[in-house]
């Protein structure tokens, strides 16, 4: 994992191995990005927030009543799109199964 200012983890969990996982991943971004912003959002986010607070406290996490991330988490909002500073391609992990 390289270093982030800024994490965005989507917990799409149905099952408790899923849930348990989605921990176990916040807890390895948090030790390994200590320094980067985190933010919580999806299944897990709405149906155990509590959870989530305990398990990485500085989280903003965004339940699903909260629509804008960059508004939650105070980021300055944009005229229009954000050019592009490199080309290059981002890995982005949806799902697994």
């Amino acid at each position: 994992m390289r270093a982030a200012d800024l994490c965005v983890v989507n917990t799409c969990t149905v099952t408790r191995d899923a849930d348990r996982e989605a921990l176990k991943y916040l807890r390895r971004v948090g030790r390994e990005n200590s320094a980067a912003r985190l933010a919580v959002v999806g299944c897990l986010a709405r149906r155990a927030p509590e959870t989530l607070r305990q398990t990485a406290p500085g989280a903003v996490i965004l339940d699903g009543a909260e629509a804008d991330l960059a508004r939650a988490l105070g980021l300055p909002l944009a005229a229009g799109p954000a050019p592009a500073q490199d080309r290059g391609r981002a890995l982005l992990k949806v799902q697994d199964g």
